[in-house]
């Protein structure tokens, strides 16, 4: 038994003031001679005998009425040996550091329990600080046994941060320090279920003091509605919002950018996942999505970047007017293009451009032959090869890879096309447009392969094959060959067949823990700078001239889903109570006991 206020006991001296005024006042009889009444004596001798045995009684209700009232005043608790730390052992501590701690006052109550836990460890013991998340990937520090004063101290180091932990990894770290006593696992968090993720059920007894983690909703992702659309004015763009509780949600979604402001109310049902589509103005390509009123906060900002309308270089071998005219500006497309005609392409650096379209009527020598599949391999630019009516040898040498090539059909009349992957993102907008599936095929080249196919003609041949960044069309895309060039769906089929392969060079949207990619140093939210190769250790925007790269908490983390007992239970984790390791205060129970010998007191002096 400790006592919070052990100064208050030095009161318990007056638990002998009944003891001294009864001594004082006690009455002292004297002898007086008087005639003989033996019958009297005989009946005054017992009522005399009760008397006195109350008096003793209420002496010690008095006694023990300030005794329990003063161990009440000094806050008496009981702490209950529920880890087995009492005796001498090596004890690995385990302390919740990711950013799910933000919850309240999580992590500060995290380190007052883990201060108890070294409380309860012995003198001699040795214990390992072990933080869930290291605040750098690159540190250099590794848990290594201590004593319990320096176990304080590093505890007090322990800072939070925005990553994700994993307990199984954690405990890897320290797995190559040799204990020289029995070993205690205690781990002190919320218990997330991801961050048990991956943990076997050949892990030793590990001890889990359990700390309270409210229910959560927070933002996941932020990302294009559709990433190869032609720009125009506005663009738009898909929330995520995830309700991990089990109420229901509402809030509020403020947008904040440049010159720009945005409130979307939202109501989200208990533990289900809400988009909510947003028009952004074309100027808008980075700024951040709020979420209000919710309870871990870190989760409740997401940064967006996106990449902006830049100039697009297509480079064509062959001649095609309607694939030229249809890449002028002014025809639909807000996007510049910069659009080189050549015969062969060796005039320009092929490699410089975006796009190289391999035109019907265009062969290749071998040097092009060798020349695209290097920038194939290379996936830096994407080719688009349309087969008119012949093939030259080094062209089917460089198509071998991707398709088979048989024969060339001239059908009598004509075909359509009969099936179409609406699943990717190039056909996704004309899921409900039939033009596409209405126009005439006139003549094609019968291509073999199963897969990356995007689109088959009548009697199921593959007529658009379309693997990494090489897209291949089964005929030419001139009128003789098909009526698509007329249709309203070619300009943005040809467009959306161009952006497919034209990626960003970098990520523009990554989450804590990631490296910087680029060469130059970013600007961090903080105004200080990383390298290349740095790592993003808090959210925000991190800028270099024109680049600009959201940094987000990863989404798993906001999951407020705990471990259940069943699966505990199969990892062989013990959960710990804060009141069981904090022990029982007995406060209360003093006093009650205070009032029941003042009560029995009361009773004693109405008794005659």
């Amino acid at each position: 038994m400790t006592f919070l206020s052990p100064w208050v006991l030095i009161a318990g001296i007056f638990a002998l003031l009944p003891v001294i005024i009864h001594l004082w006042f006690k009455k002292r009889l004297r002898r007086i001679p008087f005639s003989s009444l033996i019958f009297l004596k005989t009946a005054e001798a017992k009522r005399f005998g009760w008397l006195r045995l109350r008096e003793i009684l209420i002496l010690i209700s008095r006694c023990c009425f300030i005794a329990c009232l003063v161990l009440s005043l000094a806050r008496p608790r009981v702490q209950r040996p529920v880890l087995s730390t009492s005796r001498t052992a090596s004890v690995i501590l385990l302390v919740d550091n990711s950013y799910s701690m933000f919850y309240g006052n999580n992590f500060s109550r995290a380190r007052t329990l883990a201060q108890q836990v070294i409380d309860q460890c012995s003198a001699q013991s040795e214990i390992m600080i072990v933080p869930l998340c290291r605040a750098r990937a690159d540190s250099t520090h590794h848990p290594f046994w201590s004593n319990k004063r320096s176990a304080y101290a590093l505890l007090d180091a322990i800072d939070l941060t925005y990553k994700k932990g994993n307990v199984f990894d954690a405990l890897l770290s320290c797995s190559n320090q040799e204990a020289r006593y029995p070993v205690d696992r205690i781990y002190v968090g919320d218990g997330q279920a991801v961050a048990f993720a991956g943990y076997p059920d050949t892990m030793p007894p590990l001890l889990w003091v359990q700390l309270l983690l409210g229910h959560n909703c927070g933002l996941t992702r932020m990302s294009l509605s559709d990433p190869i659309a032609m720009p125009e004015e506005t663009y738009d763009c898909i929330i995520t919002v995830q309700n991990y509780g089990a109420n229901r949600w509402d809030g509020m979604i403020s947008l904040q950018g440049s010159e720009f402001s945005q409130e979307i109310p939202c109501a989200i049902d208990p533990r289900t996942e809400h988009l909510f589509n947003v028009t952004l103005p074309r100027t808008l390509r980075h700024g951040a999505a709020f979420l209000e009123h919710d309870s871990i906060v870190p989760d409740n900002a997401f940064y967006f970047s996106f990449p902006a309308p830049r100039d697009i270089r297509i480079l064509i071998k062959g001649t095609n007017r309607f694939i030229t005219n249809g890449l002028q500006t002014g025809n639909m497309l807000s996007a510049p293009f910069f659009i080189k005609n050549v015969r062969r392409l060796g005039e320009v650096d092929a490699r410089s451009y975006d796009v190289i379209i391999i035109c019907g009527d265009a062969t290749l020598t071998p040097a092009e032959c060798a020349l695209l599949e290097h920038i194939a391999a290379q996936q830096t630019s994407s080719i688009i090869c349309l087969l008119g009516g012949t093939i030259d040898p080094q062209m089917r040498a460089f198509l071998k890879p991707y398709c088979g090539i048989g024969d060339h059909i001239d059908p009598v009349g004509y075909l359509t096309l009969d099936w179409i992957d609406y699943d990717h993102p190039v056909f996704s907008i004309f899921r409900n447009d039939p033009t596409i599936t209405t126009s005439k095929v006139y003549d094609y080249w019968l291509l073999s392969g199963s897969a990356d196919i995007r689109a088959r003609i009548t009697d199921d041949h593959p007529f658009i094959i379309s693997k990494n960044t090489v897209t291949i069309i089964g005929t030419d895309l001139m009128p003789q060959s098909t009526d698509l060039v007329y249709k309203t769906a070619f300009i943005p089929l040809l467009f959306r067949l161009i952006m497919i392969g034209i990626q960003p060079d970098i990520a523009l949207q990554q989450t804590i823990g990631a490296i910087n990619p680029i060469t130059t140093p970013l600007k961090t939210p903080t105004g200080e700078f990383i390298a290349e190769g740095g790592e993003f250790l808090m959210p925000g925007l991190y800028v270099s001239g024109d680049t600009v790269i959201a940094v987000n908490v990863d989404p798993e983390e906001g999951n407020s889903a705990l471990i259940g007992n069943k699966a505990a239970q199969l990892l062989h984790i013990t959960p710990v109570t804060t009141g069981d390791l904090a022990g029982s205060d007995l406060n209360i129970f003093f006093l009650m006991c205070a009032l029941a010998f003042l009560l029995f007191e009361v009773i004693m002096l109405l008794i005659r």
